[in-house]
């Protein structure tokens, strides 16, 4: 069909019948110029031109350059009175639709196909997204022909009379909102299907109060579900108004009760809205059915769901099913094509199917996705340079016994796998079907790694998963420095073959990072050319990265609070990183921590021995410094939050429960969320809390806790407690999917000014692997990222539920945009500076004198900073970095060693986020 460029062109598609067909507006004839002139222009433009020349009006229809005097009338009366001329354009175009109340005359989905084919300016359709969108969102233009087919026509012939230059604003004040607008007419048509207009119309113009009373009256007349697509999108507008409380209280019960009235088959997306409020079994029953009837977002979030997994929906977390709501929508038009094969591309990726990756990555790439065009052009450079390993391919894993995380592991193999367990004793092992295991001892192990006897002489390396995730972490991190051996010696048999097996090789090792990072270090120092990529997973650290990167610590900042206000309740190793990880996160305002727990003057003086710099730093550097109650747990919080002034406890906005023991940490954070519920007398303190759980299954549950066990989504029943931690973030899918890992490694790239190239991509393994500081650095630059945007004002609607990778990269662009501003670029920097400082910080940095670092460089140390001694001379405050003579101390100290600026590294580094945040 071609575009409608004209008014001529609108008035054929309305009143013209295609070949074989009814026109759309059905009328005794069809309208001549001037006929159709009267019939939708204002009386005043009309009798303004009664008496001239007819070829005026020819003129105006087609847009001909020789005569603009109408379209300048017109131009003038909305810039004088837009409300009045608008107001009267859409009377009579209601009329023309609807000439008697209840008898539509007009084919709604034909009117509403020739609007959409209304070319209009580019700049103004960018701006106001009126007929173009974001996939699988509305157009304004759709949005409004929902509630009001007259008044989406008007609107769109408003605004092709005005077309041309200069005229964009005029034709942004046709698509405003207007309070003031009258819409006495629309009363006119007293039937069901005429009122919900009526109130429809009122509230898309803000008067949320007025419409709700005449959805209430109409609602009390029905007494039953929707029937019509009209009754159903009013039942899903109530539920909205009452969830929120927007121009009415807030009723989240009432809410469910009428998204439930409003499921319609019809309204496909009625059952998509009550799923995303509801919980349970019917939730996702209501999701599976608007899937099943093309709603594309719930394509999309039935995929999400199946693929991250989701307690409120009951689903369990499988790829499988992930994969067909994902292939089902890209069969979908307007499903977001783009997002389902980028998430294709991922799942394929991360099973190793890398020609069926690079597929869906095309796919998604083709339909605009800038994220699976980079994921093309580079993939991971974790995977870089291996061959693909088909469904049906040979893959081996060795592992180091059955305890720990190491059963986690061997259930979350997918494919054939053949796995060596270093274990005398594997009775009861379980494994997937595919999943061949085998008995050895560490040293046959050992042996027949270093013969290459797992390849047999293949043509090419199949991939080898080296898992040493039991309980014993010490073991695991001696095995592992004894496998590097073995696989350095066997790469050097192999020569230039080598880095195939460099390629096809994953080691996971479970050890404590205080103690491993040195030795692992110490090992790959051995290891000349040869870097094997070595995941070394800290179970407290990496709960941590994951509860800030999920959760992010600006939540309430993201709800209206000043600050954030963290309590963290425990004493253990998890608690240790949970606070180090806190301080070192860069927020608006400086958070108020506070730690809890029976062993808090312990865990105070530990603290301060690993983080000196923290009470040490120059006042002008802004950092929290926490403060240590001394408490027994489990029953010392609720009665402390009911003395007359609890403390700081009651005054938190974000808590997290994380002793060594899943059950204790289930007990208090339930015990918590109902004493601070108690607090207020309107029962709304409810503060966002996360619980430390390591078994998958309990962390699966802990979402949909409920108080009367029907598992509402409702502040009255839910514990509505956030898991983290579970150990199941160490299966194989999720350690190769990790996206903070993945952001990590393109972080130290761009660091190291390395171009993405095959032999760039080595470099950069060699020192991202090799030391783990590096390694460390990088995840922390990529955990910042959501917080550099956070700052900007650059912000998800709701972090915790809709905080993927994805949704995360689609912000890159508007930080970029962001930076732009000089002012904006040089805040951007100084939070960069700040980031650093306070990451030092917490790694036990403290800040080095200008004579410490002299002394240090005369003893040959190659720079100002001192990591042995963790010294650092910029550990300073933002404006003695910005006056200059730190800079000029240092290097009258050091005058033989170049001192470069750290301000320049700051720019480059924020200029990066956008590029980091695509992978």
């Amino acid at each position: 069909m071609k575009p409608i460029e004209t008014l001529n062109d609108l008035f054929s598609a309305l009143f013209k019948s295609a070949e074989g067909a009814l026109p759309v507006v059905r009328r005794a004839r069809r309208p001549v110029r001037e006929d159709a002139f009267a019939l939708l222009f204002p009386n005043a433009l009309v009798e303004q031109f009664a008496d001239k020349s007819k070829s005026n009006l020819t003129w105006f229809f087609n847009d001909d350059a020789r005569n603009k005097s109408i379209k300048r009338a017109l131009i003038a009366m909305l810039l004088a009175d837009v409300r009045g001329v608008r107001d009267e354009v859409h009377a009579k175009c209601h009329a023309l639709l609807w000439p008697e109340p209840g008898q539509p005359a007009f084919d709604a989905d034909v009117l509403l196909e020739a609007l959409g084919r209304v070319r209009l300016d580019e700049a103004l359709n960018a701006r106001l997204s009126i007929t173009r969108a974001e996939p699988g969102r509305a157009t304004r233009l759709e949005a409004l022909f929902d509630i009001d087919p007259s008044a989406a026509l008007a609107r769109m012939l408003l605004t092709l009379a005005v077309q041309g230059p200069n005229a964009e604003d005029v034709s942004a004040m046709v698509w405003r909102r207007d309070p003031g607008a009258n819409y006495d007419f629309l009363k006119q048509d007293a039937t069901v299907a005429g009122s919900i207009r009526y109130f429809r119309t009122l509230d898309l113009e803000s008067h949320h109060a007025q419409a709700f009373d005449g959805f209430e009256r109409i609602a009390a007349k029905l007494g039953r579900p929707a029937e019509t697509a009209d009754e159903s999108a009013m039942y899903g507008r109530m539920g909205d108004m009452l969830y929120e409380g927007e121009g009415h209280y807030r009723d989240e019960k009432a809410a469910e009760y009428y998204y439930l009235l409003g499921c319609f088959e019809g309204r496909p997306a009625s059952y998509y809205r009550y799923a995303m409020r509801a919980s349970g079994q019917s939730a996702r029953e209501a999701l599976e059915k608007a899937a099943a009837l093309g709603c594309a977002p719930a394509i999309r979030a039935l995929g999400d769901a199946w693929f991250n997994g989701s307690a409120r929906l009951n689903c369990a977390r499988s790829l499988d099913d992930a994969r067909r709501c994902y292939q089902r929508g890209l069969a979908i038009q307007d499903a977001d094509g783009a997002y389902c094969g980028y998430m294709l591309g991922r799942i394929y990726e991360s099973q190793n199917q890398r020609a069926a990756a690079a597929n869906a990555y095309r796919v998604a790439r083709d339909g605009g996705s800038a994220e699976a065009a980079e994921r093309l052009a580079q993939l991971d450079w974790s995977s870089a340079g291996a061959p693909e390993a088909g469904d049906d391919a040979q893959r081996y894993c060795l592992m180091n016994g059955y305890s720990g995380v190491n059963p986690l592991f061997l259930e979350s193999l997918r494919g054939r796998w053949q796995v060596t367990l270093c274990d005398r004793d594997i009775a009861g092992v379980e494994a997937a079907q595919e999943v061949l295991v085998r008995r050895t001892t560490p040293e046959r192990a050992l042996d027949a790694l270093a013969r290459g006897l797992y390849w047999g002489g293949a043509a090419e390396f199949p991939e080898l998963a080296i898992a040493l995730l039991s309980a014993d972490e010490e073991a695991n991190l001696f095995q592992a420095i004894a496998l590097l051996g073995a696989l350095r010696r066997l790469a050097e048999s192999l020569g230039a073959r080598g880095w195939e097996l460099v390629d096809r090789v994953r080691l996971y090792v479970l050890a404590d990072r205080a103690l491993a990072a040195p030795m692992l270090d110490a090992a790959f120092a051995g290891m000349g050319e040869w870097v094997f990529r070595l995941r070394l997973c800290d179970p407290a650290l990496d709960a941590a990265d994951q509860l800030f990167a999920a959760a992010p610590l600006f939540l309430p900042g993201m709800s209206g609070a000043d600050r954030t206000r963290l309590n963290l309740i425990g004493c253990g190793d998890t608690a240790m990183a949970i606070l180090r990880r806190a301080i070192a996160l860069p927020l608006a305002q400086t958070p108020e921590i506070h730690v809890h727990g029976a062993d808090a003057e312990a865990m105070r003086l530990r603290f301060e021995a690993a983080c000196p710099g923290v009470f040490s730093a120059p006042q002008e550097v802004r950092r929290a410094v926490p403060e240590f109650h001394t408490c027994a747990l489990e029953a010392a919080l609720p009665v402390s939050l009911r003395r007359p002034q609890p403390g700081p406890l009651a005054e938190g906005n974000y808590y997290v429960v994380a002793t060594e023991d899943d059950g204790l940490n289930l007990r208090i954070a339930m015990g918590l969320r109902a004493a601070l519920l108690k607090l207020g007398a309107e029962f709304d303190n409810l503060p966002f809390i996360a619980v430390r759980l390591r078994n998958p299954s309990a962390a699966w549950l802990a979402g949909g806790l409920s108080a009367e066990g029907g598992g509402a989504l409702r502040w009255s029943s839910q514990y509505d407690l956030y898991a983290f931690g579970s150990q199941d973030m160490y299966g194989y899918d999720a350690l190769r999917a990790d996206a903070l890992e993945r952001r990590a490694q393109q972080a130290h790239m761009l660091n190291l000014g390395l171009a993405n190239t095959q032999e760039a991509r080595r470099t950069a393994m060699g020192s991202y692997y090799q030391r783990q500081q590096s390694r460390e650095d990088a995840r922390a630059t990529a955990a910042s990222l959501i917080y550099r945007m956070a700052l900007a004002g650059i912000q998800l609607p709701g972090w915790k539920l809709y905080g993927s990778p994805e949704e995360e990269a689609r912000l890159g662009p508007s930080y970029t945009e962001w930076l732009r501003d000089e002012a904006h670029l040089q805040a951007a920097a100084q939070g960069e500076h700040e980031r650093r400082c306070l990451r030092l910080l917490s790694e036990g940095w403290e800040a080095a004198a200008p004579e410490q670092v002299a002394a240090y460089v005369r003893r040959g140390n190659p720079g100002p900073q001192l990591a042995l001694a963790r010294l650092d001379p910029f550990l300073c405050g933002w404006d003695a970095l910005q006056a200059g003579r730190l800079l000029e101390a240092l290097r009258e100290a050091v005058p033989n060693r170049p001192v470069k600026d750290p301000r320049r590294g700051y720019i480059a580094a924020v200029r990066d986020t956008e590029t980091i945040l695509k992978l």
